[in-house]
């Protein structure tokens, strides 16, 4: 093997680590520790012995705000920027106090270091997390949270929504900025509905965006961008905008759903349902309803009920196709046991 050959290989085989533990910044962390409302990044809570951080002057307490050229918003963030610079140099931004300054790092290979698995009595959020799911436990999920684990506020934030409105707001906001984008689309929807906060559309719109947009930690979320593409619809807090909400529908439509995530699936089912509809109904297009019946029709596959049910209107109508009960009672059955209740009454009334 060349010495070029052999520098890749050793370059691919390592796993670069920062050589610290680092936790989401929390409301509870930003009290306890003067952090700013304005200032984003991940807080450094342990500093392994002998690793990159420690020897390049990290300090438990800093925040750390980029990554060489990368701005950092969260852990997921300078995980994600660190693995996509390998082993080597690099420089961190990092906020300290009131502080910001520059730490050259080295990125060792993770392989040269063996830590003990975190304890939530030590401070762990993430090992909060963990027992609390283990146990159903809600006061870990709150302890997780305010430790500054992100997952753990995402689960918090959907086991307060009935009973606690505003904690579920807080836990989500937290999640969100954690890179969580499934908690994101949860919060715009809360603040949409007035739900633990008071009603902001326009700030719904943009937690809809940010959820649909995605982030390293979870990728994007389907229905966050399906949400979005119902409000430029109907023209709630925008000014109605037919064919970009037919687009956002038209591209979720196309998209693959998670590996066994049927949450996602529906949502993309929904998405084709809804583009199929405004194609054959929708205001301000050009109706076409050829391509209209065929996005219904691969809703209404994925067992979306919304996409049968207006199947089974279009054949009982005959007003865009050609009158058939027949057909419209298959779709409507479907949209039935789909848990749809109208259809369920339009196939009653078909059966008399």
């Amino acid at each position: 093997m060349s010495l070029a050959a052999f520098a890749l290989a050793a370059a691919v085989s390592c796993t670069p680590t920062l050589g610290a533990d680092l936790n989401d910044i929390s409301h509870a962390l930003r009290k306890s520790r003067g952090i700013p409302d304005y200032v984003a990044g991940a807080l450094v809570r342990v500093v392994w012995a002998g690793g990159p951080a420690g020897r390049g002057g990290v300090q438990v307490g800093d925040v750390i705000q980029a990554v060489g050229g990368d701005l950092v918003q969260n852990v997921c963030g300078v995980r994600q920027a660190i693995a996509k610079r390998g082993c080597g140099d690099v420089r961190l931004t990092i906020r300290r106090g009131v502080d910001t300054m520059a730490v050259d790092v080295h990125l060792a290979d993770a392989s040269r270091f063996h830590r003990k698995k975190g304890l939530c009595q030590d401070g762990d959020g993430a090992a909060c997390t963990a027992m609390a799911k283990e146990h159903n436990d809600v006061v870990l999920l709150r302890n997780g949270c305010d430790l500054g684990d992100g997952e753990g506020c995402f689960l918090l934030g959907l086991a307060l929504k009935t009973n606690d409105p505003k904690g579920s707001v807080a836990a989500y906001e937290q999640a969100c900025d954690a890179g969580y984008s499934l908690a994101c689309t949860n919060l715009g929807w809360m603040i949409q509905n007035g739900l633990g906060a008071r009603v902001d559309v326009d700030a719904a719109r943009r937690l809809f965006q940010r959820g649909c947009d995605g982030s390293a930690c979870t990728g994007r979320n389907n229905l966050g961008c399906v949400n979005v593409g119902r409000l430029d619809r109907d023209g709630i807090g925008v000014k109605a905008d037919h064919p970009r909400a037919l687009q956002i529908f038209r591209d979720v439509c196309g998209r693959t759903p998670r590996a066994g995530d049927a949450e996602d699936a529906g949502n993309i089912a929904r998405a084709c349902s809804l583009a199929g509809t405004d194609l054959i109904w929708g205001k301000e297009l050009t109706h076409d309803i050829p391509e209209g019946l065929a996005l219904l029709e691969k809703g209404c596959t994925r067992n979306d009920s919304f996409g049968c049910f207006n199947l089974g209107a279009a054949y009982e109508d005959g007003e865009v196709v050609p009158k058939d009960t027949t057909r419209a009672g298959a779709y409507y059955k479907r949209a039935c046991d789909g848990g749809d209740d109208e259809a369920c009454q339009r196939l009653a009334s078909l059966a008399k």
